[in-house]
């Protein structure tokens, strides 16, 4: 969201006041798809209070998100609580301060982990191996209690079908139209939209393959403590492909010179919960390309977060993998 500083913690103090807290220190820490600042309390808990992208998420969808994430809880899994409103509910509206943009706002446990992506970066091959096999674990986790779960009547979220990630107006945005594209990388580009679409569209949805998906699950989405593993950034969760959450979870270390070690690792860690065939995982290329693709909408979509120096190599790269990929 671009706006200053002061305006997001001004907009922030202001809506501290929806909950019973006693506020030691509020500090903002985040700003990427939402405004994240810390909330210290005089006593522990403290909580992670979240400016929600406006347009992104509706207030159906954020409620369906909270649902999700306390059967995840249920089922053993660690994911952060939604603290209550005075009024009881998840979430709070709020004008930013200075506009008439009005935002969506959460408090959520905080926790003082450190992110698995830094973690693995910082390790010893076996242990970056042994980082990798528990993620593992924590996916297939997550996929046997979706495909167990019966949401409530009133649950809705996205949907990262053939549509959703390869449409005419995907979920992350028209990636065939981002500025950094030559007019012949663009056509290369919508014409493996076109391919990469029917073969998802032949892939089928079947419940053992597709369902309630986190869509965003890479290292830095999970912290690690004392007590374990928890998943967090919840924002882009919907029904998608197991495969998908896979292909994120490996996506950024495609280069890294122990790649096959590493997918080995953490597909170990996944069948030690639950089992996937050879013939979905032999699909994992086409998903990685997919992932991609769907990022350079992502990012073109968020001009305060855009870096060219960053993106023109992925395109280049991209570029080459679509044209592999076409032939």
């Amino acid at each position: 969201m671009p706006y200053t500083d002061e305006q997001l913690t001004t907009t922030a103090e202001q809506v501290l006041q929806s909950w019973d807290l006693n506020v030691a220190q509020l500090k903002l820490v985040s700003r990427s798809e939402n405004v994240v600042f810390q909330v210290e309390q005089t006593t522990p808990p403290h909580y992670a209070l979240r400016l929600h992208r406006p347009g992104y998420n509706t207030l159906d969808e954020l409620n369906a998100e909270c649902a999700w994430t306390t059967a995840l809880n249920e089922s053993g899994a660690r994911t952060p609580r939604n603290r209550k409103t005075r009024l009881n509910e998840n979430y709070t509206k709020v004008l930013l301060a200075g506009t008439e943009q009005e935002l969506q706002v959460s408090l959520i446990e905080w926790f003082d982990g450190v992110s698995l992506g830094s973690l693995i970066q910082d390790a010893n091959d076996d242990a970056m191996l042994d980082y990798f096999r528990q993620f593992g674990t924590i996916i297939a986790q997550f996929h046997n209690q979706a495909t167990a779960w019966e949401p409530p009547c009133s649950f809705t979220r996205r949907r990262w079908d053939a549509d959703g990630l390869m449409g005419e107006d995907p979920l992350w945005g028209q990636f065939w139209l981002a500025p950094q594209l030559s007019r012949e990388e663009a056509k290369v580009l919508v014409a493996v939209r076109s391919k990469i679409h029917a073969r998802l569209t032949d892939f089928g949805v079947s419940n053992e393959e597709f369902s309630l998906i986190h869509a965003d699950l890479h290292p830095y989405n999970l912290l690690v403590d004392n007590a374990g593993i928890i998943v967090i950034d919840f924002d882009d969760c919907g029904y998608g492909w197991h495969l998908y959450d896979i292909a994120v979870a490996l996506h950024d270390y495609r280069d890294h010179a122990q790649f096959v070690e590493i997918q080995d690792a953490l597909m170990d860690g996944y069948r030690a919960v639950r089992p996937i065939h050879l013939a979905t995982l032999e699909q994992l290329p086409m998903f990685f390309l997919i992932r991609s693709l769907v990022w350079l909408g992502w990012i073109n979509g968020r001009p305060e977060l855009l870096d060219n120096t960053k993106v023109q190599p992925h395109v280049q790269r991209l570029c080459d993998t679509a044209r592999a990929f076409l032939d």
